[in-house]
């Protein structure tokens, strides 16, 4: 087949003749020397409705798709554009947007009180997408327009080569015991990693399951695997062999070194599917971190930290028997980590100073 190419004037006129004597596909496909998927979406996308495939009118389309900047659905549409603007500015997702147009164009939902009819028009979510980032940012903050994701561009892809593969040696969260669900034998952890604004700052979270402990890990020296294996096996390693059981963390690229982390701090490391992230795999972990989020950004460091400092985010771990020993013995074991470890906090004076490690093993209140 050789290498990929677009089709030529040449190639249309061949595929033009064989749809005229009846040829399949596959057998122009192979005429003509490229792939049946690309003859048949050739065909599909630039014929005539009713006068079939024809070589010069193809080519025209063709040439016609090709032509850019393209005028995107969104802004050709007056009555779309303005429907798609008011319901921005209101704060919906494009997904959102996509949705609700195409329930109203079906008739299943009425039109929505205070924004303009969409006057049955749907659209994708991807068009909504790219009529956002098409704009110039003053336009953006002339209409209010403000995606949670905070971007005002698209993320640039990868190339192939670049693409990372999955982890070696990974073991599935299906072969974790079954005590660990129940959440009453301690010793099992739940990891993540939160990234600060722009990437520029990183830590990593770790949650103990049964008494819903948590420990922040600073990353001072970023957020690459070696980086994190360093700070979980300073932090695992502290701590009393009841307490070092398994370790669940997602299929991030900070794990890659699992196996050194397993090694040194003797501890079984799961991995959870994809797709099931914040679910019932790591339902532990995920409510802890939207809130710690704009402690770890370069512009918004971790306050000094009080007396009074608490270092659960949200609720207390609950007590029962046999809780309050292993939230004692969390709290004070030997050299065990702060959650504000290492991190640089910001002064008065505006200089930047190191944390303190006078606050190691103390526990809330103290």
């Amino acid at each position: 087949m050789g290498k990929r190419r677009a089709l030529t004037f040449a190639d249309r006129m061949e595929i033009s003749t064989g749809c005229k004597a009846g040829w399949t596909v596959r057998r122009i496909a192979a005429h003509v020397g490229r792939c049946p998927s690309v003859i048949s979406r050739e065909i599909r996308r630039n014929q005539y409705l009713h006068a079939g495939y024809q070589s010069v009118h193809a080519d025209c389309q063709a040439e016609r798709k090709r032509a850019r900047p393209q005028v995107c659905k969104v802004a050709s549409d007056p009555a779309l554009r303005e429907r798609v603007l008011a319901d921005l500015k209101r704060g919906r997702s494009p997904r959102a947007i996509a949705g609700r147009l195409g329930a109203e164009a079906t008739g299943q939902l009425q039109a929505t009180v205070g924004s303009p009819s969409g006057h049955a028009r749907t659209v994708s979510h991807e068009a909504v997408y790219t009529y956002i980032y098409a704009m110039p940012r003053s336009e953006l903050i002339a209409h209010g327009i403000r995606l949670d994701s905070k971007r005002t561009r698209r993320r640039p892809r990868k190339t192939p080569g670049q693409r990372r593969g999955p982890i070696v040696g990974m073991r599935s969260i299906e072969d974790r015991p079954e005590e660990v669900d129940d959440r009453k034998v301690p010793g099992s952890w739940e990891g993540d990693l939160i990234i600060g604004k722009s990437g520029a700052t990183a830590a990593a979270t770790l949650v103990e399951r049964p008494t819903r402990f948590l420990a922040i890990l600073a990353l001072p020296l970023g957020r690459g695997s070696e980086s994190v294996a360093d700070a979980v096996i300073d932090h695992t390693s502290a701590l009393p062999e009841l307490f070092r059981k398994t370790l669940t963390w997602d299929q991030g690229i900070e794990m890659a070194r699992h196996a050194h982390i397993a090694q040194a701090a003797d501890i079984k490391i799961y991995f959870a599917p994809p797709l099931a992230l914040g679910t019932w795999h790591q339902r532990a972990n995920e409510p802890d971190d939207p809130p710690l989020h704009p402690q770890i950004d370069a512009h918004h460091r971790p306050p000094a930290l009080p007396g009074r400092h608490r270092r659960r985010t949200q609720r207390d771990p609950p007590q029962g028997p046999g809780l309050a020993h292993t939230q004692r013995s969390l709290r004070t074991a030997p050299n065990h980590h702060c959650c504000y470890d290492d991190l640089t906090l910001p002064t008065r004076s505006g200089s930047r100073q190191v944390a303190s490690r006078a606050w190691q093993g103390r526990a809330p209140g103290h």
